[in-house]
């Protein structure tokens, strides 16, 4: 009940009485009157209920690396004690440089001399995660394949001291007790700490840049080279060659790391092209082509300069990326193409903003986003998760065990595949071709938004069928039983029915086509105008 002085009701009451009375209301009716008044809230005081209850729920906020959350920002002048405390209100215990909110948020916070707050430390019971997805329920390798693997491991006895970038260290352990371990990211402005594989606790400090500890003076150019050459031979170049010509400048590294079997290549870059094969080899080699289009060969060196390529091999991950100086990050004149061949079984993660991508000869684990481009696949097998924003899908000749293709824009193209196989679209077509030699029952799932789909299944294909569109046609000549059809969608039974295939668009038309090694079309008087509803039309074969 909502809270009202006395007088309120009272007068609320006499109120509600001369009205019934003067309406020549009865006591039952008036009673009724008084009772929605007073007892049940209006729509304005409900909403204000709600605005007074409803509170930032900070337990599973999203934190940035190296930034904080909401207004709560690391480094900021303005976030002192007193304003994260007005934010997550009176925490749990209070020291001059602290603050705890472990049991409601599993977030403490920690200042500077200052007062100004300098970390967010993350721990259990907080549910939320990092931007890029990492939470205290992923596991060390998940930190691993996002953010690096260690360039080296030290075993110590207090992990309290020493803090190198991008260094494993271990604390030593008697009787086989699970060992802690923490792992500092500067880039990002993260350290972790581990039990076994499990995290233990993530502390969020500001980012470092490069500039501060890799380069030095910027000016001092043959600083710069110094640095630029020890990082090759720490990560394995064999070979380092800049090029000159009239229109950019190139620098050509070749890696060569071993590649244990079970391992993960995972890559990261931002602009540039990906080409990956799989051959019969316990390697994995690199070519790097770093290029500046710019025709000021100083200028051009310089920028060269401020571009690494990272190859960083473990028992289980070879880690690559490209860092750029921060100031480089989204320049298009700067892109890092790659040539990579390894194991043919293998596990790949690879990530770019602009560039195409290749694999071909790969099985295993295959996770491969982009933004803009074309990401071809040839002759692979095992789960593939495939995404585009802008761009092309074009798969050929794959064997999946399962399978997720999205594309934002563009279309997507599956021939000569056998296995399970969702796709997404959402403006685009989408044509799937099943392999003549594919075995008859799989799992299909195709949507599209804006597009036609096209589909070819196995060679005595056995599902059963659904197939929905808002406009458009959907045609079949396949012999279906039970079918059911109205207006924009189709159901029944091919073969045994043993599979599953579901087909949706919105705007578009749907085939589901024969695998007897020929097209099939339409007999006459079947055509479909444009802008009238779905009609379902079962083809016969000539």
């Amino acid at each position: 009940m909502l809270r009202e002085s006395r007088g309120n009701i009272m007068n609320k009451v006499i109120l509600c009485w001369l009205i019934a009375k003067n309406a020549g209301l009865g006591i039952m009716l008036f009673v009724a009157f008084v009772i929605t008044d007073i007892f049940l809230p209006t729509p304005a005081k409900a909403q204000r209920r709600i605005i007074r209850t409803v509170e930032p729920d900070y337990l599973h906020a999203v934190i940035g690396e190296g930034i904080g959350f909401d207004e709560v920002i690391l480094g900021s002048p303005d976030c002192n004690k007193t304003f994260v405390k007005s934010r997550l209100g009176e925490p749990e215990k209070e020291k001059s440089s602290w603050l705890s909110y472990k049991n409601k948020y599993g977030l403490d916070f920690s200042f500077t001399p200052d007062g100004i707050l300098s970390e967010i430390i993350i721990r259990s019971p907080f549910k939320g995660e990092l931007t890029s997805g990492i939470s205290m329920f992923s596991k060390k390798q998940d930190v691993f394949e996002t953010y690096g693997v260690p360039v080296s491991q030290k075993t110590v006895h207090d992990l309290d001291k020493d803090l190198e970038d991008l260094v494993l260290y271990k604390k030593w352990e008697l009787f086989g007790k699970p060992k802690e371990s923490k792992i500092f990211y500067r880039r990002k402005g993260l350290l972790f700490w581990f039990k076994a594989d499990d995290i233990l606790q993530i502390v969020v400090r500001q980012k470092q840049s490069q500039d501060s500890t890799a380069y030095g003076n910027r000016e001092e150019g043959l600083l710069e080279i110094e640095k630029v050459e020890k990082e090759e031979s720490r990560e394995g170049a064999i070979e380092s060659i800049v090029e000159f010509t009239d229109k950019a400048v190139i620098r050509t590294q070749n890696f060569n790391v071993p590649f244990p079997e079970g391992a993960k290549l995972v890559l990261k870059n931002t602009n540039g092209s990906l080409k990956i094969s799989g051959q019969k080899t316990d390697q994995c080699r690199i070519k790097a082509d770093t290029r500046v289009f710019m025709r000021d060969e100083d200028k051009a060196g310089r920028l060269l300069k401020r571009v690494l390529v990272h190859v960083r091999p473990s028992d289980k991950i070879v880690w690559v990326e490209v860092e750029r100086a921060e100031e480089l990050v989204g320049n298009r004149l700067i892109k890092v193409d790659f040539e990579i061949t390894l194991p043919q079984k293998a596990d790949l993660k690879l990530n770019t903003s602009n560039g195409s991508v290749g694999i071909a000869g790969v099985t295993g684990d295959i996770n491969c986003e982009i933004g803009n481009g074309i990401i071809t696949a040839e002759e692979i097998a095992g789960s593939a998760r495939l995404g585009i924003n802008f761009g092309e899908i074009m798969v050929k000749k794959a064997d999946f065990d399962k399978s997720l293709i999205t594309a934002n824009n563009g279309p997507v193209t599956c021939e000569d595949i056998s296995g399970n196989i969702q796709v997404k679209v959402n403006s685009g077509e989408v044509n799937v071709r099943y392999a003549e030699t594919a075995p008859s029952v799989c799992d299909v799932s195709i949507s599209a938004n804006n597009g036609d789909i096209d589909f070819t299944g196995p060679v005595d294909f056995s599902a059963m069928a659904e197939a929905k569109t808002m406009v458009g046609a959907i045609e079949t000549d396949l012999p279906l039983t039970d079918q059911r059809s109205g207006g924009s969608k189709m159901s029944g039974k091919i073969g045994e029915g043993e599979g599953k295939l579901q087909l949706r668009t919105t705007i578009g038309s749907i085939k589901i086509n024969s695998n007897i090694g020929q097209t099939k079309i339409r007999s006459s008087g079947d055509s479909q105008q444009s802008g009238v509803p779905a009609e379902v039309i079962q083809r016969q074969n000539k």
